[in-house]
């Protein structure tokens, strides 16, 4: 389960998260606005997120935690997938509000199923993994920098974003490890040197 959700960030940080850093140019070149509507529109992913992680400290001990971070890795995908076919720039607000309730809960639930279920001598290495999935942001920048001039800013981030949710999609919900998290206590492994 582990290794699942690792990979899930993973992908998310070379595949999802590089959308976001695409929305200056998403400003400039297709809706011919400034970067005060830029800011603006990273505003409302940071609203989102916000939001978002309220919401999820005010719910307290939430079950089932596996579900929560799948639904909210799909809901991240699915706001990408709205910025990339929005034509509108109000449109692509609403998407970043939703990429930001995602991506936060996400990261959140991630962050605490691995630290739930990881062998105490695992735990620093299991977390120092999931947090290279945020430094793969900046790697993925540039293919999908490219890929965006080849077929045009729209097309690229919905082609980006489709490998994450494919990803998502058989890791999470196709194969069955995140699912045994909650459904069987026993797939959790024991404490290392018990």
């Amino acid at each position: 389960p582990i290794f699942a959700i690792i990979t899930i960030g993973c992908i998310m940080g070379l595949f999802a998260h590089p959308a976001q850093q695409m929305v200056p140019a998403l400003v400039k070149e297709e809706f011919e606005l400034g970067a005060r509507e830029a800011g603006f529109l990273l505003m409302t992913a940071g609203i989102g997120a916000l939001i978002g992680n309220l919401a999820l400290a005010s719910f307290g001990d939430t079950k089932p935690k596996n579900w929560l971070l799948l639904l909210s890795g799909a809901l991240y995908g699915v706001g990408i997938l709205g910025l990339s076919a929005s034509p509108w720039y109000v449109g692509s607000m609403i998407a970043l509000f939703f990429m930001g309730i995602g991506r936060s809960v996400f990261v959140s639930v991630g962050s605490a199923l691995i630290q739930l279920i990881a062998a105490k001598d695992y735990l620093g290495k299991s977390l120092a993994w999931w947090n290279v999935g945020g430094a793969f942001t900046f790697v993925g920048a540039m293919p999908l920098g490219f890929l965006a001039d080849a077929t045009g800013l729209h097309i690229g981030i919905a082609v980006w974003v489709l490998v994450y949710m494919v990803t998502l999609i058989w890791v999470g919900f196709v194969r069955s490890g995140i699912r045994k998290i909650e459904a069987n206590p026993q797939a959790v492994p024991a404490q290392a040197g018990a």
